[in-house]
């Protein structure tokens, strides 16, 4: 059973068979058209096109897209009508061609011999309102940060 009380949307929801909300995000995940066409943004219009409505009825797309927001699994892109959701674990493998910063800069790059796919997705989920001009890619993301 899923319930997330103190969740200012999602406590108004509960879900006595997870399974659904796993196989709901699977198929999320697993969309050809999301992964290549979208790279990686969602819109509650593909919801609608990628979820049967006998299973998913359209009042509850949002929270689908609430509990990808509370498993770290998406984040809503900033100043977008329709809300758009980006889900970083199926962004393109491509590097952007534009990334580089220009003043002061640091760069780090960690190299692990195991690392969890998810964790470089959770991280820039965690750090999206710090994002460099939206420039993300699957493998790790630009983050602006200035001291005041």
């Amino acid at each position: 059973m899923l319930n997330y009380s103190d969740h200012p949307l999602l406590k108004y929801t509960n879900v006595l068979n997870p399974d659904w909300v796993t196989k709901g995000i699977y198929t999320l995940l697993s969309d050809d058209d999301l992964k290549i066409k979208a790279k990686g943004q969602l819109t509650l219009a593909d919801l609608s096109r990628i979820l049967t409505t006998d299973r998913y009825p359209v009042h509850r797309h949002d929270y689908l897209i609430e509990l990808m927001k509370e498993f770290q699994l998406c984040f809503k892109l900033p100043e977008c009508q329709p809300p758009r959701y980006l889900i970083p674990g199926i962004l393109p493998k491509e590097e952007p061609e534009e990334t580089e910063l220009e003043g002061d800069t640091l760069e780090f790059q960690y190299h692990y011999t195991v690392l969890p796919d998810s964790v470089i997705s959770r991280f820039i989920v965690l750090t999206h309102d710090k994002i460099h001009k939206q420039t993300y890619l699957r493998s790790g993301v630009l983050i602006a940060y200035t001291e005041v």
